[in-house]
């Protein structure tokens, strides 16, 4: 797949554009959980509602701070790398690079919804990603089971979207495990999120890519 550029930027995959606009869709209740009034066969994944999001990759421009949920829901659950949407194995694992501004390593069983990442397209985004500037860590996964989805909480009886776990930041998207069947009624998801398993830290990425250079 031919990776995306914006004035010389390398564009993730998984980085909505502006073309791609989220589409806001009348809520209701439906056999006792949340719904769209006109619900159609693409609405649901896994039984759980998610949003509507427009496809257009490569029109407009990227807006970086975001992602595309659907795009993001493909690279987890193809394990396919979230800048090039190649696969991402290195030898049966996965590489995984995630913002760590206090330095702290990536830890067994933590929970993430960033996809993994092919070795080289790690290279560029610790060069890009203003996202990794203050700080950044790195590992191998063997393991990557479900965990849950994160989106936004509704209230059954009021369909009143409810606050986020974070009272300062009211617009993070709260995280509901795929055991929490109740939950999951409720929430419009937004994110796949994974466990991380049997990990193994990499601080030298030059390596590992020299190793494993990009498939085009």
């Amino acid at each position: 797949m031919t990776m995306y550029r914006w004035r010389g930027l390398p564009v993730p995959h998984i980085t909505p554009w502006s073309a791609e606009t989220v589409t806001s869709a009348p809520l209701t209740v439906r056999h006792g959980r949340l719904a769209y009034e006109h619900e159609g066969p693409y609405d649901r994944h896994d039984g759980v509602l998610w949003v509507r999001v427009a496809y257009a990759q490569g029109a407009g421009r990227p807006r970086f701070a975001g992602i595309h949920a659907w795009r993001q829901r493909q690279a987890i659950m193809h394990d396919l790398c979230m800048i090039c949407a190649e696969p991402a194995h290195v030898a049966g694992r996965f590489l995984f690079l995630l913002a760590a501004r206090d330095g702290r390593p990536i830890q067994e069983g933590e929970t993430t919804a960033v996809p993994p990442i092919h070795p080289a397209c790690a290279r560029l985004a610790v060069r890009h990603c203003p996202h990794l500037r203050d700080g950044w860590a790195a590992a191998l996964v063997t393991g990557t089971p479900s965990w849950g989805v994160a989106g936004i909480r509704y209230a059954p009886g009021s369909l009143v979207p409810l606050p986020g776990p974070d009272p300062e930041h009211p617009d993070d998207l709260a995280r509901v495990a795929y055991e929490d069947d109740a939950g999951l009624r409720w929430v419009l998801a937004a994110r796949e999120i994974i466990e991380l398993l049997d990990v193994e830290p990499v601080t030298d990425l030059d390596a590992l890519a020299a190793a494993r250079p990009l498939p085009h």
